[in-house]
């Protein structure tokens, strides 16, 4: 299994979408898509897209803009259709259901990757527009540019542009010989362990910075890193770059940030998720599939099989 396919397993990350990047300046041509027949409208509000009321396993997909007013964002197309998401005001009347509201956590546990992907698109951008209303360098308002993906002050003496940012953050799975590396922060649910992770610092390098998060959390020195695999994760706009590594020594001094940290061999897994000792990480979270990875290689048994027989334990 190559990078590629070992990403597209993580939640949000396997959207089978054309950007098409190359005609968001392109006027007739974005309005071509928002007139046929193919258009659908994904409205999102605040943190949250809302429940198809036919099919309770989708989101709402509207064949007209609901929000004529607003500039419509183009997400992307496929060989059906052209999606479009749109902000909607706090008064608008498809909000007098709140139950149909769904934030993003829900929306991956509930429907497929396709359309967990297009949500987590949508409300990243979404997200931006609402945090990047003005200017950091003269104060005006920006406004809307590239059919949503770019801002552009308002001020004709400032004109400076804002696109999209992202905060990579890297997380690692480390191993030495056949245990490998988990620690739990205080604010957690109790039992719950699970990779390392940690934001990189501007003017450091992936590596580098997961050398100084392994080093300065568990106190553990790293001989060997590997990529394994990224996953978007817009809350509120994180990239999460998978990294497996080997540790020089197994020793653990735990830092500031860590409440636990040990190693595990996957019998000690077995043992402790079944006693209820032991929660594993999120599915929805590449640490979740990180330790599958691993586990697999130690056992030959799946990681989701485990968890089903003591899912009890697992809330």
């Amino acid at each position: 299994m190559d990078h590629y396919q070992r990403s597209a397993r993580n939640t949000f990350a396997a959207l089978a979408l054309d950007r098409a990047a190359e005609h968001r300046e392109n006027p007739e041509w974005l309005k071509q898509q928002l007139n046929s027949r193919g258009a659908r409208f994904l409205p999102v509000y605040n943190d949250a897209c809302l429940i198809n009321p036919q099919c309770s396993t989708q989101p709402l997909l509207l064949r007209h803009n609901p929000v004529p007013e607003q500039v419509a964002v183009f997400l992307g197309k496929n060989k059906q259709h052209s999606y479009f998401s749109i902000s909607l005001p706090a008064q608008h009347v498809l909000l007098n259901d709140v139950q149909r509201l769904i934030n993003l956590r829900q929306a991956a546990s509930i429907f497929d990757a396709e359309h967990a992907g297009l949500c987590a698109y949508a409300l990243a951008v979404h997200q931006w527009h609402l945090r990047s209303r003005f200017c950091g360098f003269c104060g005006h308002a920006y406004q809307l540019q590239a059919a949503g993906h770019r801002l552009r002050c308002s001020n004709p003496a400032c004109g400076q542009q804002a696109f999209p940012r992202l905060d990579p953050a890297m997380i690692v799975l480390v191993t030495h010989a056949d245990s490998c590396l988990l620690g739990r922060q205080t604010n957690w649910p109790e039992k719950r362990y699970s990779s390392l992770a940690g934001f990189v610092e501007p003017g450091e390098s992936l590596e580098d910075a997961v050398r100084r998060e392994v080093l300065e959390e568990a106190g553990v020195r790293l001989a060997e890193i590997h990529y394994h695999s990224s996953q978007p994760w817009p809350f509120p706009a994180s990239i999460m770059l998978g990294f497996t590594a080997i540790a020089s020594d197994p020793a653990i001094t735990i830092g500031e940030e860590l409440e636990d940290a040990r190693w595990w061999h996957a019998n000690d897994i077995q043992a402790a998720v079944a006693s209820g000792q032991l929660r594993l990480p999120y599915q929805l979270s590449i640490s979740w599939q990180l330790l599958a990875d691993w586990y697999q290689q130690q056992t030959g048994g799946r990681l989701a099989d485990l968890s089903v027989r003591h899912a009890h334990r697992q809330i």
